[in-house]
């Protein structure tokens, strides 16, 4: 069908939350793929077959984020750089080259 499911979650990444709203976009790469809700974002390669991706970047509770911090609005910057991505938060802005993921 040329359909395929390569996620799926039954609740939010990192911490409870009441919201439903969720994201995904392509990278660079078309295999490389972004994912998102309000406790975090995940980028993952899923470039190995019969694989749920190699995670590059978890930005969420682990990370260097407050409790209960929300992500508001992750992009990629196709138009500025193809390996760049802006993140922000509640309190923060980030800026991810997927080259260099940590």
């Amino acid at each position: 069908t040329g359909l395929k499911k390569v996620r799926q979650d039954e609740d939010n990444m990192f911490f409870q939350d009441h919201s439903m709203w969720r994201w995904s976009d392509f990278t660079h790469h078309p295999r490389v793929v972004t994912y998102a809700d309000r406790t975090g974002v995940e980028m993952a390669d899923l470039r190995m077959p019969g694989s749920h991706g190699l995670t590059l970047l978890k930005m969420g509770a682990e990370f260097d984020c407050r409790q209960g911090e929300r992500v508001i609005f992750p992009k990629y910057l196709s138009q500025v750089h193809p390996c760049h991505h802006l993140i922000t938060t509640q309190f923060s802005l980030y800026i991810v080259d997927e080259r260099f993921p940590s």
